[in-house]
């Protein structure tokens, strides 16, 4: 008796990814299948050629993992390459799939605000921020964190894909939102820190000295104003006399005044 098989179907293969790359090498993955496999080649122009035969015949769909090495390493290419199956009767099916090569990461994003103006102090507790980045493949998704710290590198997960972020209720306090961005290759950039500062209190202040403490008619007096916290204008009169701002110290906060009181109770 003599048994034998009759093998009239082509092998299949697929080609699943990935498409692009951050490296100068990358393994890519796909399915075949057919019961006489044979080998499986990679071609394509700037990679090396390779032949791999430790693959397994099976009626069933298989898995295949192969690695594609660049002859030359360059900050960003295009490469068409071709996985050819060959089973053991010298049919063969071919795939071919383009993966771009990137090694250059991002630019730092731009970020803007409608609603907090960079280094600047506001009143709104409510933020909203925009942000765009530049790459030479294209921009995958971000990374964005806000906390209190001015050098916080986001970790590089993305976190959102768009391109805004709105922050409701925030508390009073100094803030840095930190933004990064990653290409389709993997590539991530390096963070921008964009501060701001939510203020909603009102400042306080008190009168620390006035000279001369008694009134005299047609007399000056020399005031000194403390006040809680660093302000963007300070009006002092009395009796309706605006004051004459005489000098505030750099980083105190307190400020002298000279106040004309003639006539005035």
């Amino acid at each position: 008796t003599v048994r034998f098989r009759i093998d009239t179907l082509s092998p299949q293969i697929t080609f699943e990814g990935p498409f692009a790359s951050n490296a100068s090498s990358v393994l890519v993955t796909g399915k075949y299948q057919d019961t006489n496999v044979d080998r499986i080649e990679v071609s394509g122009s700037g990679v090396w050629p390779a032949v791999f035969d430790t693959v397994f015949s099976s009626d069933s769909l298989q898995s295949y993992e192969i690695p594609v090495i660049l002859k030359e390493v360059l900050t960003q290419e295009n490469k068409p390459i071709t996985l050819t199956l060959y089973d053991v009767l010298g049919k063969s099916t071919a795939v071919s799939a383009n993966i771009t090569f990137d090694l250059d990461a991002p630019e730092i994003p731009v970020v803007s605000s409608s609603t907090h103006p960079e280094n600047k102090l506001t009143h709104n507790s409510n933020a909203e921020f925009s942000w765009t980045a530049s790459d030479n493949f294209n921009i995958k998704g971000y990374a964005v964190v806000l906390d209190n710290l001015p050098d916080t590198v986001p970790p590089p997960v993305i976190t959102q894909y768009d391109s805004t972020k709105l922050f409701y209720n925030l508390n009073d306090a100094s803030y840095y939102l930190h933004v990064r961005a990653v290409d389709d290759a993997g590539n991530w950039g390096q963070a921008y820190n964009y501060a701001f500062t939510v203020d909603n209190k009102r400042p306080t202040f008190s009168v620390d000295s006035i000279y001369p403490s008694s009134r005299h008619v047609n007399s000056d007096f020399t005031a000194t104003i403390s006040y809680s916290e660093e302000l963007s204008k300070l009006n002092v009169s009395i009796s309706g006399v605006p004051c004459i701002f005489t000098g505030s110290p750099v980083g105190e906060l307190f400020s002298s005044f000279k106040c004309n009181v003639s006539d005035k109770s």
